[in-house]
């Protein structure tokens, strides 16, 4: 009988797991991460002087966006949202822009709304600037 349970709760475990949506997590790792559509692929490398820089490549691999965001000692994080948008922040330099998937980037207000992944990555002194 108790192989019947087990079987019953490996079912019940897999349903509800797979029931639960994926959280939202920020890119704060060197490598290549598709964006959600997977049209872009986030590049993120270390130069030189430790340099984060993130690069957006589009299906081809061509640089659509490229920028150095900040020390890789600091706390830094690429976000991709589900709007295609990039989000990227850096703590040493201040640094907080949304990148658009043609490669624009703007840099990001105070007080504007951030999406909750990039808000929680924030260091509690920033949290307070942006809202939810």
């Amino acid at each position: 009988m108790r192989p019947r349970y087990l079987a019953l709760f490996l079912v019940a475990f897999f349903l509800v797991a797979c029931g639960r949506s994926t959280p939202a997590v920020v890119i704060s790792s060197f490598g290549e991460f598709p964006s959600p559509d997977g049209n872009r692929v986030l590049k993120i490398e270390k130069k030189s002087a430790s340099l984060v820089v993130g690069s957006i490549l589009d299906s081809a691999r061509a640089v659509v966006f490229s920028e150095e965001i900040g020390s890789d000692s600091s706390r830094w994080c690429f976000y991709w949202s589900t709007d295609g948008s990039l989000w990227a922040f850096s703590s040493d330099t201040g640094y907080l822009k949304q990148i658009t998937p043609q490669g624009s980037a703007r840099v990001v207000p105070k007080g504007e709304k951030l999406p909750d992944a990039m808000l929680e990555f924030l260091p509690s002194s920033l949290r307070a600037t942006y809202t939810k």
